[in-house]
C-alpha cells in the first residue's frame, strides 16, 4: 500500500466507581430492560464532504433524548444515555480507509469482534483515529462495525468521520436512567 502512519501511544480509560461491575451490568447499558432502561430509535446522517471524500456527523451538543424517556429530571439536558450504531461496510485494501471518533465520556468501536477504538471513561473531547488497512481485513469482504457511546453528564459531543461508505438499518438510543 505504501502508506506510512506514525502511531501515537494510547492510554487506558479512567478507572473509577462507575456502575459497571461485570459483563452483565455493562450489557444493561445497551439493552431495554424493564425497570432499568427504556429504548427509543434515533437516526443520524453522515454527510459526505465532496471535497475531501469524508463522511461526517459533527455534533458538539449531542442530546438526542432531551425531553424524552424519563425526562430531563430538572437538568438542562436529558443526560445519562447510551447510543449504539450497527453498520456494515466493504473493506477496500490500500484505499486509506479510516475511522475517526471524538466525543465526551465513553465510546468504543468494534469491527467484527475486535475493539479498534477504546475511549472508556469520562473524558473531555478525546479523539481517536484508526487506519483500517492495519486490521488485517480481506479486500472486498463485508464487515460489521459497532459503535457504543455512553453519556453521563456535562457536555455531550459526538463527532464521527470516515471515508468508508457505511450502511445500516439499526440505530438506537437507550436511556440508562433507573425507573420506578
Amino acid at each position: 500500500c505504501g502508506v506510512m502512519v506514525n502511531d501515537i501511544a494510547g492510554a487506558a480509560g479512567i478507572t473509577g466507581d462507575g456502575a459497571i461491575t461485570s459483563e452483565t451490568t455493562f450489557s444493561q447499558w445497551y439493552r431495554e430492560i424493564l425497570g432499568v432502561n427504556t429504548a427509543m430509535s434515533h437516526s443520524i446522517q453522515l454527510n459526505l464532504d465532496a471535497s475531501s471524500g469524508v463522511y461526517e456527523y459533527l455534533n458538539g451538543s449531542f442530546y438526542p433524548i432531551d425531553a424524552l424517556g424519563f425526562g430531563d429530571e430538572d437538568d438542562e439536558h436529558n443526560n445519562y444515555f447510551t447510543y449504539e450504531i450497527v453498520a456494515h461496510f466493504e473493506f477496500s485494501a490500500c484505499a486509506g480507509q479510516f475511522i475517526e471518533f471524538m466525543g465526551s465520556d465513553d465510546a468504543w468501536i468494534f469491527i467484527e469482534e475486535g475493539m479498534v477504538i477504546d475511549l472508556g471513561g469520562i473524558n473531555a473531547s478525546t479523539e481517536q483515529w484508526i487506519d483500517v488497512d492495519r486490521l488485517g481485513l480481506v479486500d472486498g469482504e463485508e464487515y460489521t462495525l459497532r459503535l457504543f457511546f455512553a453519556h453521563r453528564s456535562g457536555l455531550s459531543q459526538f463527532n464521527l468521520r470516515t471515508n468508508i461508505e457505511l450502511w445500516t438499518d439499526n440505530i438506537e438510543v437507550t436511556a440508562s436512567l433507573p425507573c420506578d
